[in-house]
C-alpha cells in the first residue's frame, strides 16, 4: 500500500465515519430509521481498517524475514514507517470503536448487570475486526439485518464493552436484552456466505417473524467442526447463559438511585477557552487537574501522520511542574496519575467500568465530537491525597497496600464492628475517569458507613458488594419495521 493509497482510503473511512457521527447524533434528539444504518457503515469501515492492517503488518513481516539482504538504514526506516502506519490504523479503529460503544450502550442501559458479565470477560476486545469469511460474515449480517423480526440486532464486534458472544438481541417493546447470540461463518462458493446463529434468549418468546433466508442444501458448519473448537463453542455458550441468568436473578436485588454532582460544565468552559496548539489547564478541586491540548480541525490522515502528536506526548513532561499545586503537603498520600480521557495512550478506546460513555455526557456535542475524533487531547490529573485525608479525618484508617502502590483501602471502628472498604481504587477512578465531584464520593462512603450501623445482628460478618453504574435520563427512542 503506497503513502497515495493510505491517504485515500483513510479519506474514505473518514467520510462515513462523519456519517456516522451525524446519525449517532440523532440519538440525542428525535431517533429515526437512519439509525438502523449506523452499525453496518461503521462494521463496514471496521472490516476494511483490519484487512488494511493486515496487509501492511504482512509486509512489516516479510521485511523482517528478508533483513540479512536488506542496507540496516532502509529496514530501519522502512520498520518505522509501517509501525507507524499500524498505529495510525488502530487509532483510526478506535473511533469507530468509540462510536460503537456509545450507541450499544444506550440499548444495555436497562441490563447494567447483563453488561457488568460483559466487562467481567477477562479477554480484552481487539481494537481490529476479525478478517477472513468470519468477519466478512459478521460485517454483512449486521449490514442487511439490523432488526430481527421485533429484536434490534446490536453487533458486538464494533464495540469494546460487549465482549460475550457476536450480537445481542434487544426487544424494542421494553429496551431490554432478550438473547445474545454467537454467529459461525463458512463459504458456499463464490458468491455466497453460509451464517449460522446459535441464539440463546432469556425466554421462550423467540421471533416469529424472522428474515427469509435460503435454507443450506449442505449441513450446517457447526456440523463440521473439529472437537476442539466444538468445545470451545460449549464454554462461550455457557457463559452466555449464566450471564443472561445472572441478570435475570439480579432483577430484585436492593439498588439504590443517588443523584450526584460532576465538574461537566467546568470541563465545558475548559474546552470552550482552549487555544489551539497549547495546553489549557483547569483545576477543578483541591486534587484534580484537567489538562487540554487542542489542535486545528484538519483530516484524521493528516493529524495521525502530523509531528504533533509526538510534540504532545513529549511536551507531557512538561506539565509536571503544574502538578504541584495538587499536592498536600506533609501528606504520605500523594500520588499523581495522569489519566488519558476517551483513549489510551496506545490510542485504544478508553471506558471504565460502569461509566457513561462521553458520547452521553451533558456537554455541547461538538465539543465531545471534537474529542472522540482526536482533536481535543485531553488528561485528567488526579491526586487522591486530600480525598484520602479527608476520609481519615472522618475516623477511617486509609490503608496503602503493598502490593499495589495505587490502591487503598480504609477501616473504621463502628459500634465494636470493623468496617472495610476495599479496592478503593475504584472510587478514585470514577472522578478522574467521569468528572464525579470529589466531595460525592466522600458521601457515599459515608452514607454506606450510615447504612452499615443499621445492619441487623453485630456479631456476625456480613459482606456486601458495591457495584457503582452511571445511569442517564432516558431519551426517546423510537424503533420499528415502518419508521
Amino acid at each position: 500500500m503506497t503513502e497515495k493509497d493510505l491517504k485515500k482510503f483513510f479519506e474514505k473511512v473518514e467520510k462515513k465515519y462523519l456519517k456516522c457521527w451525524k446519525i449517532l447524533t440523532i440519538l440525542k434528539t428525535k431517533p429515526d430509521k437512519s439509525i438502523l444504518s449506523l452499525q453496518g457503515i461503521i462494521a463496514e469501515c471496521l472490516f476494511d481498517l483490519s484487512n488494511a492492517y493486515c496487509q501492511i503488518n504482512k509486509e512489516k513481516q516479510d521485511i523482517i524475514s528478508k533483513k540479512g539482504m536488506l542496507s540496516e538504514s532502509w529496514f530501519v526506516k522502512r520498520q518505522r514507517l509501517l509501525a507507524k502506519r499500524l498505529e495510525s490504523i488502530v487509532r483510526m479503529s478506535a473511533i469507530g470503536k468509540t462510536m460503537g460503544d456509545a450507541f450499544a450502550w444506550i440499548f444495555y442501559r436497562n441490563d447494567l448487570d447483563l453488561l457488568e458479565k460483559h466487562w467481567e470477560k477477562k479477554q480484552h476486545p481487539k481494537n481490529i475486526m476479525p478478517t477472513g469469511y468470519g468477519g466478512m460474515g459478521e460485517m454483512m449480517f449486521i449490514k442487511n439485518i439490523p432488526l430481527f423480526g421485533r429484536y434490534l440486532v446490536i453487533y458486538h464486534g464494533i464495540t469494546t464493552i460487549l465482549r460475550l458472544g457476536d450480537i445481542s438481541f434487544i426487544d424494542i417493546r421494553n429496551f431490554r436484552v432478550a438473547g445474545i447470540g454467537e454467529m459461525k461463518t463458512s463459504r458456499i462458493n463464490k458468491e455466497k456466505l453460509s451464517i449460522n446463529i446459535l441464539m440463546n434468549f432469556t425466554d421462550s418468546d423467540l421471533p416469529t417473524n424472522l428474515p427469509e433466508y435460503e435454507k443450506p442444501k449442505k449441513k450446517s458448519l457447526l456440523h463440521k467442526l473439529p472437537q476442539g473448537m466444538k468445545n470451545r463453542m460449549i464454554r462461550q455458550i455457557k457463559e452466555i447463559n449464566d450471564a443472561l441468568l445472572f441478570s435475570f436473578k439480579n432483577e430484585n436485588k436492593k439498588k439504590l438511585n443517588k443523584h450526584m454532582e460532576y465538574y461537566h460544565s467546568e470541563f465545558e468552559t475548559l474546552l470552550f477557552n482552549s487555544k489551539a496548539y497549547e495546553f489549557s489547564y483547569g483545576q477543578f478541586d483541591k486534587g484534580l487537574l484537567c489538562l487540554v491540548y487542542r489542535e486545528r480541525q484538519k483530516k484524521l490522515y493528516t493529524k495521525f501522520f502530523s509531528k504533533n502528536q509526538t510534540k504532545f506526548k513529549e511536551s507531557l513532561d512538561e506539565v509536571i511542574p503544574n502538578t504541584k499545586k495538587l499536592l498536600l503537603k506533609g501528606s504520605e498520600f500523594n500520588n499523581i496519575r495522569l489519566n488519558p480521557l476517551a483513549y489510551t495512550g496506545d490510542g485504544i478506546p478508553s471506558l471504565m467500568y460502569g461509566a457513561i460513555p462521553i458520547f452521553w455526557w451533558p456537554i455541547d456535542i461538538e465539543l465531545i465530537r471534537k474529542i472522540i475524533f482526536q482533536e481535543y487531547l485531553v488528561v485528567i490529573i488526579y491526586n487522591p491525597a486530600h480525598l484520602l485525608d479527608s476520609l481519615k479525618k472522618n475516623c477511617f484508617k486509609v490503608i496503602q497496600k503493598k502490593a499495589n502502590m495505587l490502591d487503598f483501602k480504609i477501616e473504621k471502628k463502628v459500634e465494636g464492628r470493623k468496617l472495610i472498604f476495599d479496592n478503593l481504587w475504584f472510587f478514585i477512578d470514577l472522578i478522574s475517569n467521569s468528572l464525579i465531584e470529589e466531595a460525592e464520593i466522600k458521601n457515599l462512603i459515608l452514607e454506606m458507613t450510615t447504612k452499615f450501623e443499621k445492619v441487623g445482628d453485630k456479631d456476625k460478618k456480613y459482606r456486601f458488594d458495591l457495584r457503582i453504574f452511571q445511569l442517564l435520563e432516558k431519551p426517546r427512542i423510537n424503533i420499528n419495521n415502518g419508521s
